[in-house]
């Protein structure tokens, strides 16, 4: 689902709620939505991260230990 949402979701949903706020029912519950969603994509891109440079420091340690064996 996530790959269906436009880049600039939040951009867009804070100009629709600023200019249209009395054309969304139920705003409190959509804006909540969206906050949820920006807060997973946040945790995702973190983790990716963590993992990236995880896998980036364990190259570096193996590339140190392989140059001192030889």
């Amino acid at each position: 689902m996530s790959e269906h949402l436009p880049f600039h979701y939040v951009e867009i949903s804070r100009l629709l709620f600023d200019h249209a706020r009395d054309n969304i029912s139920d705003a409190y519950m959509v804006r909540s939505l969206i906050e949820d969603i920006r807060d997973v994509r946040f945790h995702k891109v973190e983790t990716d991260l963590e993992a990236f440079n995880g896998r980036t420091i364990a190259v570096k340690v193996i590339c140190l230990i392989i140059s001192v064996v030889q």
